[in-house]
């Protein structure tokens, strides 16, 4: 089954330079999230302190180039407070029309989104919820047809 196609849960100072990342979660159903590219600290468990007891961290990441079209949910994901200092560079998402939208950005720190090109993604293009500092500048956005309420960039509760 298919969950995502990369997943990075406990990663810092790493860049990724193009790839394609494609319809994920369409052929097989797979489980949740379904994203071409989720960036998701875990968290992890301390058997001496118990369960949840802190988290990992995705820190200092660079994705540049890349295709990530047609995934079942969102096309990429950066989820919770130690998903910090990203950089998401000339990528093309498109195509995410079943569930998700383009990129889904939810209580993270430090995001840079320049120079994509975001087309036919039919929720939102640009997702944006209780996050700070958060950059989006010089993006192309064509093509959708915002038919659930969708929008370019969706900006939704204080950071």
């Amino acid at each position: 089954m298919e969950r995502n196609g990369l997943s990075m849960v406990g990663c810092t100072d790493s860049e990724i330079v193009g790839g394609s990342f494609k319809d994920t979660g369409r052929l097989y159903g797979g489980s949740s999230p379904k994203a071409g590219i989720d960036l998701e600290p875990n968290v992890l468990t301390n058997p001496l302190l118990g369960s949840g007891t802190s988290t990992s961290k995705v820190e200092n990441i660079t994705i540049t180039g890349a295709e990530i079209s047609g995934n079942k949910d969102w096309g990429l994901q950066l989820l919770n407070r130690k998903c910090k200092n990203i950089s998401i560079t000339g990528c093309h998402i498109s195509d995410h029309i079943i569930s998700g939208g383009g990129f889904r950005v939810d209580k993270v720190e430090n995001i840079s989104i320049t120079g994509n090109t975001f087309n036919n993604d039919d929720f939102n293009d640009i997702w944006i919820n209780q996050s700070k500092h958060i950059t989006v500048a010089n993006n192309i956005i064509k093509g959708d047809t915002t038919g659930d309420a969708g929008v370019g960039v969706h900006i939704y509760g204080a950071g």
